[in-house]
């Protein structure tokens, strides 16, 4: 199902991460609109995000290292850098 190294793997879980990350700060976006919540500071709202993403991992921080190694060997630049960039927009 998933190739030698796990690549599709981790990349799958990255994607998930992602797509979760995107939809909670949807939502926090709409609670603002409806003015249900206040619109936060630059950079409170990225130190939130980027501490919301990281929390993600814990489950996995143990292996966390081995999974980033994988993903940098040179066959799983491509598909990582298209996922970073992803996250970036």
């Amino acid at each position: 199902m998933f190739g030698k190294d796990g690549s599709e793997l981790i990349l799958h879980f990255v994607t998930q991460c992602n797509t979760r990350l995107t939809r909670v700060l949807e939502e926090e976006q709409k609670l603002v609109q409806l003015g249900q919540a206040e619109k936060r500071k630059t950079d409170q709202f990225l130190r939130d995000a980027v501490e919301t993403r990281l929390r993600m991992l814990i489950p996995y921080i143990e292996h966390w290292p081995r999974a980033l190694s994988i993903l940098m060997l040179p066959h799983n630049i491509p598909s990582s850098l298209s996922l970073l960039t992803s996250m970036v927009d």
